[in-house]
């Protein structure tokens, strides 16, 4: 402020001259506010500029976003069809015709057992593709139907992939099947 008070004060002492000098000083008034108008208008130029490209980079950044949560739509889209699939085949598996439980589960711990009959060593990869959600579905079945046992269920939660513990789960299963009636 002080700077301003003594620009102010050698105004007001030199206002005889100024006054005299009307020419120069409205033409340094006029260039000044030119320069004034000049730097006004580039400034809002840069800042429109900076603006703008603020603009662009949010929407680059949004069609980002928008890309990955597409791509999380699709992805749960083809998990919801899969589960849907899953969800039909049980349906088919209870199916009305189907066979009562005692039975199913006699037919599946023979199949078990005719799999492993003669070998030495279990094919891995060939037991879980076709009997591993089998077990699972039988063994909730039996215990829906007040069939349980702990020896099923430690086989299953601590199964090694071994010719014996195959073997048990299905022994298992016939020894459950056998306390159902028809």
């Amino acid at each position: 402020m002080v700077v301003f008070d003594d620009l102010w004060a050698e105004i007001k002492r030199n206002w005889g001259i100024v006054m005299r000098a009307k020419i120069a000083f409205f033409g340094l008034a006029a260039v000044g506010i030119m320069v004034g108008w000049r730097v006004c208008s580039f400034y809002d130029g840069k800042v429109a500029d900076l603006k703008e490209a603020g603009v662009q980079s949010y929407a680059k950044s949004q069609s980002g976003i928008l890309a990955q949560i597409t791509e999380e739509r699709d992805r749960l889209r083809v998990e919801k069809s899969d589960l849907s699939k899953e969800v039909g085949d049980l349906k088919i598996y209870h199916g009305k015709d189907a066979p009562p439980l005692r039975k199913r589960a006699l037919i599946l711990a023979q199949q078990i057992h005719d799999f492993i009959k003669d070998k030495k060593d279990l094919d891995y990869g060939q037991y879980m593709g076709r009997f591993s959600s089998r077990v699972v579905h039988m063994r909730d079945d039996l215990d829906q139907n007040g069939q349980d046992s702990e020896a099923l269920d430690k086989e299953m939660t601590s199964f090694r992939g071994t010719i014996e513990d195959v073997r048990i789960i299905a022994d298992e299963i016939e020894k459950l099947a056998d306390k159902l009636s028809d």
